[in-house]
């Protein structure tokens, strides 16, 4: 998803998008942040916790399918 549609569907502006990758000082706010996850999370992006492998993303694996 390009940086202007994930910063659209999250309802914050590309900058604070990219203050929240961490391009861009001041950083995001944390609520900014939490506006992105979710619009990530909407698309079907699943946040997976450290595990002792480090934190990382993968799509959401379709209704029905593998």
């Amino acid at each position: 998803m390009a940086q202007p549609d994930a910063a659209h569907r999250a309802g914050v502006s590309v900058s604070t998008l990219k203050r929240a990758e961490g391009s861009i000082q001041p950083a995001a706010s944390a609520d900014a942040v939490a506006a992105l996850r979710r619009a990530y999370e909407d698309a079907g992006v699943v946040f997976l916790d450290d595990e002792g492998q480090g934190p990382g993303v993968r799509l959401q694996a379709p209704e029905g399918g593998k």
